[in-house]
């Protein structure tokens, strides 16, 4: 081991020293065969329980040091055989160039996969569903690899490796600590299926049947491209229609576009990013989308608050606009009004909490996940295949292309600087420049540079808290080659979010890569890609925030954060 002085150095070391001592000394060649005896002296063996076999070992290394060839194991010769004709000027070494010594070889075992104690006889047992030649068999609910039909390709020591196991950042069967960012990526993980999250669409279906409330839906991007899934339909299939008139059946008052409240948050943030390149403060500008995030953000890096933008994120946004703006406008008391959100987000559960993020008392009421509107549609006996297609209602159904690849990595900043170039430079991109193809994919970091007007803007893209952690402690070192970065909790974004139907360990990269193209096509397909054009958003302004970051945007759209360190002093959770 490079580096390390371990027993083979000790030996080498004494080795060269005797060879050397004999040279200086001038000592007879014959001295080699007493060299063994001094270097492991005494009747105890201390690096093998066998003396003898100590000495033999080293007395083969002292021949290797002069030059000489190994001996065979099966003839009987003095150590010093051979010396003579070896200690010449004109000698170099007696072939082979390289040697092993038989007794002390142990034979490099052949390449093989076991199982370990490790092994926790997973339901999903992702391993067996890997091996491509059925070599791997449950017996007494632990894997048994058959070695005869292994051939060692090593496929399920990566997928239990790799997606198997969770971040081990804490331990919650020890820790007092609130830690968990509530994210849900062990849920989706886990192979035995232990872990589940709170459920509430029990409670929703109790205010549906009761009808003496408005119940307002308001769907998260990400949750069309989903949904199907649990109907039996083709994965990344844009359901959005077919989901409004679901929810209509059940007894929804109003079905909104959480594309909607993103478009609004782009044209807020946007505008607070321009501003911050402007002014050249507090860079880089961090999204605040991610609740994940966020929650992260104030227990182990407060000291980047003040980077993360203001903007309150997209479902929050829309419920303060529910029950203030869109009350009012129907003429309907904000306390009648139930908000339901639908998101792929299992920590959005836990961001309606949040005083800091309502004017109401509680402006979104509760948050169901794409699973649990599934449930919630089937009790109905209700077959979405099957479902009319209806239109979000207005005045918060209408969203851009821009907002709707919100929902997964990369698109918050592809959407941010489609209106951003308009902020900078009061044009349109073209529609073959609407695409920054540097943002998209599931690589964990992506990196993006861009020149606006002579406006330089140098971004990153990160999804998943281990690249995440990467990004940061290289922030903390230099911030100046960033000022825009989008964060990500879940690798692959909101797509792939502790709330969506799960799949096989096997399949996830397949599922994530649809979804995400789903959204793209979505994107493509529609007339209005960027989010200052949405028309609702234009009306909204100018009938109540009046312009960007103004501040009436200011009270109702924005937020602040609170350091959390405390929470983590004297426990090992935040290392």
């Amino acid at each position: 081991m490079r580096g390390i002085y371990s027993n083979k150095t000790e030996i080498r070391h004494k080795v060269f020293t005797e060879i050397a001592r004999m040279a200086y000394d001038d000592s007879p060649l014959s001295r080699i065969e007493d060299l063994p005896y001094e270097i492991v002296p005494g009747e105890i063996g201390k690096y093998y329980d066998n003396i003898f076999l100590e000495r033999a070992i080293v007395g083969e290394r002292l021949r290797a040091t002069m030059g000489l060839p190994i001996r065979k194991m099966s003839e009987h010769a003095p150590l010093s055989e051979g010396i003579d004709a070896s200690a010449i000027d004109e000698k170099y070494y007696d072939p082979p160039l390289i040697n092993i010594i038989k007794f002390a070889c142990h034979a490099c075992p052949e390449k093989r996969v076991f199982i370990t104690n490790a092994c926790q006889g997973c339901l999903e047992h992702p391993c067996i569903e890997v091996c491509p030649k059925d070599a791997i068999k449950m017996v007494k609910g632990r894997s048994v690899i058959d070695q005869d039909k292994c051939i060692k390709c090593g496929k399920c020591l990566e997928i239990c490796r790799n997606e198997v196991t969770v971040s081990r950042m804490y331990d919650l069967g020890i820790t007092k600590k609130p830690i968990c960012i509530n994210c849900g990526q062990c849920s989706i993980y886990c192979p035995t299926g232990a872990i589940s999250e709170k459920e509430d669409y029990k409670e929703i279906n109790k205010i549906l049947k009761k009808n003496d409330k408005v119940v307002t839906f308001s769907v998260a991007p990400a949750v069309r491209v989903a949904l199907g899934e649990e109907f039996g339909m083709k994965i990344g299939t844009n359901i959005d229609k077919k989901m409004v008139g679901a929810l209509k059946k059940i007894g929804a008052n109003y079905v909104f576009d959480v594309t909607f409240s993103a478009d609004l948050t782009i044209m807020e943030e946007a505008m607070e990013l321009v501003n911050r390149i402007k002014q050249n403060k507090n860079l880089p500008l961090f999204t605040s989308c991610c609740p994940a995030w966020v929650k992260y953000a104030e227990l182990f890096y407060p000291e980047l608050l003040s980077n993360i933008s203001t903007c309150k994120s997209p479902i929050s946004m829309q419920g303060t606009i529910i029950k203030t703006y869109f009350a009012k406008k129907v003429n309907i008391d904000p306390n009648n009004i139930v908000n339901v959100v639908v998101a792929p987000c299992t920590a959005k559960k836990a961001e309606i909490k949040r005083k800091e993020l309502s004017i109401t008392n509680q402006d979104n009421d509760y948050v169901i996940t794409t699973r649990e509107l599934a449930k919630l549609l089937k009790e109905h006996n209700i077959n979405l295949e099957e479902c009319k297609e209806e239109e979000f209602d207005s005045p918060l159904g209408d969203g851009s292309g821009a907002g709707v690849i919100f929902g997964n990595t990369g698109g918050v900043t592809e959407a941010a600087f489609r209106t951003a170039y308009y902020y900078i430079t009061g044009k349109d991109l073209k529609d073959d420049e609407l695409v920054f193809s540097e943002v998209r994919g599931m690589n964990g970091i992506k990196n993006i540079e861009v020149n606006i007007d002579g406006i330089n803007i140098k971004g990153a893209v990160v999804n998943g808290m281990k690249n995440l952690k990467k990004v940061l402690d290289i922030i903390k070192e230099d911030s100046s080659n960033f000022q825009f970065i989008e964060v990500m909790n879940c690798n692959g974004g909101c797509i792939a979010g502790g709330g969506q139907p799960k799949t096989t360990l096997l399949n996830m990269l397949k599922t994530k890569e649809a979804r995400i193209g789903g959204l793209y096509s979505t994107d493509e397909k529609m007339v209005k890609r960027v989010s200052y054009k949405n028309p609702e958003i234009k009306k909204i302004y100018e009938e109540f925030f009046k312009e960007p970051n103004s501040d009436i945007a200011h009270k109702y759209l924005h937020t602040t954060y609170t350091d959390k360190s405390e929470i983590l002093k004297g426990g090992a959770c935040g290392e």
